[in-house]
């Protein structure tokens, strides 16, 4: 017997779409040359977290938590991805 739990799969495809608009958002946002100015990428992420938190009281979640975290997550990692290009040694 499986036992699937709906609420489980709805957290995490919302979380998966979360990060995947985020990135594409600011990737669009930020790439060179930026296909869009500074304020409409922070307007676009204004609206996703509003969104999320709308949505966060019809199906229960802590979403502006699921929010923080998920958000803070693209952002280590994309400066983790920065300073490790920096940071790599030649080894003779």
């Amino acid at each position: 017997v499986i036992r699937v739990e709906p609420r489980r799969i709805l957290h995490d495809g919302l979380r998966k779409e979360l990060v995947r608009q985020l990135c594409m958002a600011m990737h669009a946002a930020l790439k060179t040359p930026p296909k869009l100015p500074l304020d409409a990428l922070a307007a676009k992420i204004d609206g996703f977290r509003r969104s999320v938190e709308y949505v966060q009281d019809y199906i229960d979640i802590a979403g502006l938590k699921m929010w923080q975290e998920e958000f803070s997550r693209i952002i280590n990692y994309a400066v983790e991805q920065e300073a490790n290009r920096y940071l790599r040694r030649d080894h003779f």
